[in-house]
Order: C-alpha cells, then structure tokens, then sequence
C-alpha cells in the first residue's frame, strides 16, 4: 500500500468516525443508530483482493480511532475489527471460488453474522467491566441488525461503484 493510500486512508477513517458520531445520530431509528465504521471495515475487506493486506490496516485503524475517541475501553474496537478482517478474508476466499454474479448475496450473510457477534461482543464486554450496562434486548437487536443491514446493501453498491473506479 502506497503513502497516498495510507494517508487518504487515515483521513477518510477519521472524518467517517466523525460522520459517524456527529450526523449519523439524526438518523436515528427509536436510539439505534447504524455503524457506518464497521460497514466500511466489511466493505473493504469483502471487496480486497485475498494477496492485499490493507484491509487489515483498515480494520486496525479504524478500531484505534473508535477506542480512542468513544470507548471507555481502549483495544476493545480495535481487536473485533482485527476478527472482522480476517473472517472476511477467510470466508470470501471461500466464496470467491463460486463466481457468483451477484455479490451482494453473499456479503448479507457475512455482514448479519459478524454484526450478531459485535453486538454479543460489545454486551459481553460491558458485562465484564460495567454490568449495569448489560440490558439485553432482542428486539433492540434484530431492529438494530436489519437496520444496520439496510444501509449496508445502501453502501455496498456505492461502495462497488466507487471500488470498480479506482481499482482500474
């Protein structure tokens, strides 16, 4: 990965982080509010080719950023999304060997498994270190998981645009 790549990469995080916490809350559904980060670290990573590494970057990165401006806990962000690259690599290697047409329709169930766990993940943490903040809701949850995979079908197509332009 070039300098360039690196240093668009950092700022891109960066504002995507700041989109993420102060505008993406206005679009708010009853409190929950989709994870724009982890839809990119999914997206990067799903649409990588397997001999590239900068989707682990990406996923170190983002995490590092997440842990150091919002959570209490610093490592926490940044170890799941370290999971979510390698799983995305290891199970798109898999899948990439069918050649299906449609993309899409292997992202989805990649994207609500490792959504299901970074909520199990985020509550068994919290469990660990604050268990007032344990109130699980599986409600909450499915809510959470189709919206967050509503406006992840919304972005892999721009992201699959945007992808195929600058991978030319």
């Amino acid at each position: 990965m070039s300098f360039k790549t690196i240093f668009f990469s950092l700022i891109f995080i960066f504002f995507l982080i700041v989109f993420q916490y102060s505008l993406v809350p206005f679009l708010g559904i009853y409190g929950l509010i989709p994870n724009v980060v982890l839809i990119f670290v999914c997206l990067w990573n799903f649409f990588e080719k397997k001999e590239e590494k900068s989707g682990i970057f990406i996923a170190i990165v983002s995490g590092i950023f997440l842990d150091v401006f919002f959570s209490p806990f610093l490592g926490i962000s940044a170890a799941y999304f370290i999971f979510v690259s390698l799983f995305f690599k290891k199970s798109h290697q898999i899948l990439r060997g069918s050649q299906e047409s449609q993309p899409i329709f292997y992202f989805l169930p990649l994207f609500v498994f490792v959504l299901f766990f970074y909520f199990i993940f985020l509550k068994i943490t919290f469990l660990f270190f604050d268990s007032f903040l344990w109130n699980f809701n599986l409600i909450s949850l499915l809510t959470n998981i189709v919206y967050n995979t509503f406006i992840a079908i919304i972005f892999f197509f721009l992201f699959k645009k945007t992808w195929r332009y600058f991978n030319k």
